[in-house]
């Protein structure tokens, strides 16, 4: 099992190297990562993800089928790496992207959550602090008017809450999806 674990490992970064994470991938390759992503998740190593200090660290993305994460039918694409952060001990959750639109002009975007466990593997994801370009902007409190809203959007099924589940972690390789069907694929990159 495990040396078919690690074929599909190998496999899969073969396939991802050449879709420049998800946006060029064809619908032939998407079937094949899909495969590839499934055949991880179902020999998954790590049973309790969200209480495992694996999954704590940094991880840089390597392919997503969240082609809005990459930027795609926006005017300016993250040009550099993108990383997302997780502290299972503080329950936080942090998101960056880099821009450079042009050779010298470069900022940075970021998106600081919480996380509320709701099994061994999945979260509710509630960000709260932004950053562009070093402007920090504070979501507002949540008062009692806006969580009757939250909630009858949440009831009514159109204001279903963000989520993460990860479906897949190793020492260097993190399988996530998300609320909305997507998938994410990445690779440890701690500093």
């Amino acid at each position: 099992k495990k040396r078919n674990l690690a074929q599909c490992k190998s496999d899969l970064l073969v396939e991802i190297a050449g879709v420049d994470r998800g946006l060029k991938a064809t619908e032939e390759e998407q079937i094949k990562i899909d495969q590839l992503i499934k055949a991880l998740e179902a020999g998954n190593p790590t049973k309790t993800p969200l209480k495992n200090p694996l999954l704590n660290g940094r991880w840089a993305l390597l392919y997503t089928t969240a082609k809005g994460v990459l930027g795609e039918g926006n005017p300016i694409k993250p040009s550099g790496p993108i990383y997302q952060s997780i502290d299972i001990f503080g329950l936080r959750i942090l998101n960056e992207q880099a821009y450079e639109p042009v050779p010298f002009v470069r900022w940075t975007t970021s998106a600081t959550g919480e996380l509320n466990p709701k099994s061994n593997s999945r979260a509710e994801v509630k960000f709260g602090q932004y950053r562009v370009g070093g402007v920090k902007i504070v979501a507002p409190p949540s008062d009692p008017a806006r969580r009757l809203v939250e909630w009858e959007l949440q009831v009514s099924g159109q204001g279903t809450p963000a989520w993460i589940d990860n479906t897949y972690v190793d020492e260097n390789l993190r399988i996530a999806r998300d609320h909305k069907g997507n998938v994410f694929v990445m690779k440890r990159d701690d500093p």
